[in-house]
């Protein structure tokens, strides 16, 4: 993610097109508060049952997309993220 950011941002890279930028760009505070969930479960595995719940999952969806755009987008959703604890690994949403 962090790679990207950077190829996307400070790099003028002609083979990425301004579509794919704005489409990774688009979703950006989405896949931050992901990885940012995802590194609270594995931070703190004794509170797992209070940081995977919903509630904790929109306060970051709203958290994010309010430092990025300015505004909550309340019509972002987490039910595609990935919870690997769930479902032993194999990546299911969650």
């Amino acid at each position: 993610m962090a790679a990207n950011y950077v190829s996307y941002t400070l790099l003028e890279d002609p083979r990425i097109e301004k579509a794919i930028k704005e489409k990774y760009f688009e979703k950006f505070y989405n896949h931050l508060a992901q990885a940012v969930y995802h590194c609270l479960k594995t931070a703190f595995p004794k509170n797992r049952n209070t940081i995977e719940t919903p509630e904790t999952k929109r306060k970051l969806l709203n958290t994010f997309s309010e430092l990025f755009t300015g505004m909550e987008i309340h019509s972002a959703k987490f039910s595609q993220w990935m919870d690997n604890a769930k479902s032993g690994g194999s990546g299911q949403p969650g």
